[in-house]
């Protein structure tokens, strides 16, 4: 079989797995085509809702805000890399 449905909770949700090796270029091109108009017929309302969730968690943007600020340059102490230094009366 070509299409089989994905293994575990992704199977369960209505993913499917392509077998690609003896798949039929256009019966997997039909078939995504497919698949993409009926996610478009549905529009919006079936996203998900963690998606949905997650959008409106969002803060609000500030009115003409152009984007994030910039950001400060990391120390390497503080990104937890080691700095290597010399003592006054280290060998070179």
């Amino acid at each position: 079989t070509v299409f089989v449905p994905a293994a575990g909770a992704w199977g369960l949700q209505g993913w499917t797995a392509v077998h690609l090796v003896t798949a039929n270029l256009d019966v997997v091109g039909e078939a995504l085509t497919s698949a993409w108009q009926l996610m478009q017929a549905q529009g919006a309302s079936k996203k998900s809702a963690r998606a949905t969730a997650s959008a409106s968690t969002r803060p609000a943007r500030k009115a003409g805000a152009q984007g994030a600020a910039p950001r400060k340059k990391s120390s390497a102490a503080s990104t937890g890399k080691r700095v290597a230094r010399r003592t006054a009366g280290a060998k070179k």
